[in-house]
């Protein structure tokens, strides 16, 4: 079948843009439990573990944290769209579940790549300024975050469909577009 029967671009491209936004929100929300900080270093620094050990528990509870909210926002939307987009179409199981299982991973995707963001941001700014800068310039990057968050949640889906219909050719690069991109070259 052609994507006109299952469902637009538009559609999708909200999605993995909701997606991205969303799951950058829910890292600006975290922001400080991100990192190891002192506090945490005050509190694990005692027991007989190694400093790497203790780092890559943090880091490992991220991921988990990042990759369980990606899987909890994206698992009703691919269930329901895939099902709901195909529903006057005389289409298989077999369609419906393909289209389920590469919009639930486009969108994971799409939001983990909103929370690395994020993340990359955070650690980036506070390797270029320290820990005292950083704690100083936190709440403020942290309250910019979330503005910017809310704007892109509500005005990146629209913008980017339209730039995509008048042929900015510098737009196929945002990652929502290549993501709805590469559900339309799948099945279309």
């Amino acid at each position: 079948p052609g994507l006109s029967a299952l469902g637009g671009f538009a559609d999708r491209l909200l999605i993995f843009c909701a997606s991205m936004v969303v799951m950058g929100l829910v890292a600006v929300v975290q922001w400080e439990r991100l990192a190891l900080d002192a506090r945490d270093a005050s509190i694990l620094g005692v027991l007989p573990l190694e400093h790497g050990r203790i780092v890559r528990a943090k880091w490992m509870a991220t991921g988990l944290f990042a990759g369980t909210a990606a899987v909890l926002f994206n698992g009703l939307p691919s269930l329901i769209y895939p099902v709901v987009s195909v529903g006057r179409l005389e289409a298989s199981w077999a369609l419906i579940l393909q289209l389920t299982l590469l919009q639930f991973t486009l969108g994971v995707l799409s939001g983990l790549l909103g929370f690395l963001a994020v993340l990359t941001l955070r650690e980036g700014l506070w390797a270029l300024l320290g820990a005292g800068r950083f704690a100083r310039i936190s709440a403020a990057t942290q309250a910019t975050l979330v503005t910017v968050g809310v704007l892109a949640f509500l005005l990146l889906p629209t913008q980017a469909s339209r730039a995509v219909r008048e042929g900015h050719p510098s737009v196929r690069w945002l990652p929502p577009i290549v993501l709805a991109g590469t559900f339309e070259e799948r099945f279309e």
